[in-house]
């Protein structure tokens, strides 16, 4: 036999199921609903498509608003182009536009996509981390569990040798009286 007694086994991995079961709760109420947000955003091709046209629409308003600027400063000044002239800004203009747009829906592109890798990767951190507060709070009531038995020997080692110093002092006595008589 191992010197264990089954009770304290059998108590550990009680223990070891309640701290499971704790962490596992703690996991579903808190854990669960970010990784619900994080997976519907990794899984969900529409958002990430509208994240990109957000992104592109907010440029072309951007870069409306700075051409806007710009006529109303020639205007301004006094400056008034000709038809033709007029005819190239506003080529040079839808151009401009275009290649904006084109350049911030791909800094987007590459944004959505960093970010999917990002929650992808803290997806498997979350799960890492469940674990490890888990082996952490288990390894420390093991370590409390084990000073506790620990004492629990010590007292039981103890009590025996009172024990047996007090069979030997009255075999002693036994053997003294015996002596005498």
């Amino acid at each position: 036999m191992s010197g264990k007694s089954p009770k304290v086994d059998q108590y550990a991995s009680i223990k070891r199921a309640q701290i499971a079961e704790d962490q596992y709760q703690n996991y579903l109420n808190f854990y669960t609903p970010i990784e619900d947000k994080a997976f519907e955003y990794l899984y969900s091709t529409e958002q990430q498509a509208a994240d990109v046209n957000r992104a592109g629409e907010y440029a072309g308003k951007a870069f409306d608003a700075m051409q806007g600027a710009n006529a109303r400063n020639l205007n301004r000044y006094g400056i008034s182009p000709s038809a033709e002239m007029r005819s190239n800004m506003e080529s040079d203009r839808a151009r401009s536009k275009t290649l904006a747009v084109i350049d911030t829906k791909n800094r987007a592109r590459e944004a959505v996509q960093a970010r999917v890798d990002r929650l992808s990767e803290d997806m498997v951190n979350i799960g890492k981390g469940v674990q490890r507060g888990a082996d952490q709070t288990m390894n420390s009531w093991l370590q409390v569990e084990g000073l506790h038995n620990q004492q629990r020997a010590n007292d039981a080692a103890n009590k025996n040798a009172n024990r047996n110093a007090m069979m030997g002092t009255a075999a002693s006595i036994g053997l003294t009286i015996a002596s005498i008589y």
